[in-house]
């Protein structure tokens, strides 16, 4: 009996899961370390960045953005390529959700 109810709350957590969407820290991720003269091409697939470190200058959509350090900024994926490098030609570090 006691494996029958730990099978219907895997299956409630996987289905409250879909119907829901993943949580920010439940998403893929990954970091990047960007050095002085760096600039990162953001894949498409990316959903959003978190700035761990530093100032970030983004160039998405015929736009430029800056987000600081514990700031995030969203992407819609497949939407235009976003290109990252830091402010003032510094180091930052990002993390990338998928």
């Amino acid at each position: 009996m006691g494996s029958q109810v730990l099978r219907e709350n895997v299956w409630q957590g996987v289905k409250l899961t879909f119907e829901r969407g993943l949580a920010e820290h439940e998403r893929e991720s990954y970091t990047v370390t960007l050095k002085e003269n760096d600039a990162y091409t953001l894949p498409t697939s990316a959903r959003q960045i978190r700035v761990l470190w530093g100032d970030a200058w983004i160039s998405y959509r015929r736009g430029d953005f800056v987000a600081h350090q514990g700031e995030t900024m969203d992407f819609n994926p497949g939407e235009g390529i976003a290109i990252i490098t830091g402010l003032g030609k510094k180091r930052i570090g990002l993390e990338v959700y998928l």
